[in-house]
């Protein structure tokens, strides 16, 4: 069990470095005239300010189908890290293999417990229920980062984009696949 906690305590991607810029260009802030940058003014410049940085409420869906078993522990650590390091207002968990397992609602500052950290799943793959899910009950969501093997077929992507009203980052542990929409970037 210590083992195993270590493992979710350290992830091996630094989310800030590669979901930033992908969460920024989400980022509706702006700059304001309304108060203007105090940093500046003692110098007798008035520039605008950002009047708030971070990012809004986000899916981040784990693959819980057969093919990523091996990736489990990996996934539990990466999704604890985009809590830890991104900190979004709201992250809708979701596990899903064939059909959605389990959705978890985490608010800013909390972060992933040994107890959620249990494998739901192990079917096979499909990704339309995992967007059906996030977008139907949560419609208000940003972004959708899904951690995956991308081992499914052409149909499943095309009836899972149906569903996306949002960007998506597909975090694949499989080098060799691309999704046909949205940002692949490898774990």
């Amino acid at each position: 069990l210590e083992r195993f906690i270590s493992d979710i305590i350290a992830p091996k991607v630094d989310w800030r470095e590669v979901l930033w810029p992908f969460f920024t260009d989400l980022n509706t802030d702006d700059y304001s005239w309304m108060k203007p940058n105090r940093a500046y003014i003692s110098e007798d410049e008035y520039l605008p300010s950002l009047r708030s940085e971070g990012c809004g409420k986000i899916a981040i869906v784990q693959d819980t189908s057969g093919s990523t078993a091996a990736h489990a522990e990996q996934f539990f650590s990466e999704v604890d890290g985009v809590l830890q390091q991104v900190a979004p207002s709201e992250v809708v968990f979701v596990s899903c293999d064939c059909e959605v397992q389990d959705v978890t609602v985490f608010t800013q500052g909390e972060r992933l417990e040994p107890k959620e950290c249990v494998r739901k799943g192990n079917g096979g793959t499909a990704f339309a229920p995992a967007f059906k899910e996030p977008f139907t009950e949560h419609p208000d969501v940003e972004a959708v980062v899904f951690l995956t093997d991308l081992e499914s077929s052409n149909d499943d992507f095309e009836e899972a984009q149906r569903y996306v009203t949002a960007p998506v980052l597909w975090v694949s542990t499989n080098r060799s696949l691309e999704a046909p929409f949205g940002i692949t970037c490898y774990l």
